[in-house]
């Protein structure tokens, strides 16, 4: 419907979500070879510059890995909510892996009710700047 469709073939029959997957893969591999790298020129000559460089390196690789494994897991429930009540999205999701991804968001699931705001009437604030 309005051209979309589940693509099941191809490296889609091994992994649903091969691009976050190998993304995660490759920023990984490049932020080990860059600590390997940081980590012997620091055995030669000890740099707090190049040892900032290592730890603003490492903090952007869990960022990174944070939006990654968030954008896997948001896809997975788009799929599950588009095509989640056919049997050739059943398969796929039996007979392949997700990836990598962050776990469900208890706080969003469907059908349960917004939080409701209340107002205490009863209570009475102390002065404000107003």
């Amino acid at each position: 419907k309005d051209g979309k469709f589940l693509v099941t073939s191809g490296i889609f029959s091994i992994l649903r979500h091969p691009n976050y997957t190998g993304e995660m893969i490759a920023w990984t591999c490049s932020a080990f070879c860059g600590s390997l790298a940081a980590a012997y020129l620091l055995l030669d000559k000890f740099s707090y510059k190049l040892l900032g460089y290592l730890g603003i390196s490492t903090v952007s690789w869990i960022g990174i890995m944070f939006v990654l494994l968030g954008a896997t897991r948001n896809l997975e429930k788009r799929q599950k909510e588009e095509y989640g009540n056919t049997d050739k999205y059943k398969n796929w999701v039996a007979s392949t892996w997700s990836g990598w991804m962050l776990p469900a968001d208890s706080s969003s699931t469907s059908g349960t009710e917004p939080n409701e705001i209340t107002v205490d009437t009863d209570t009475e604030e102390g002065g404000g700047s107003g």
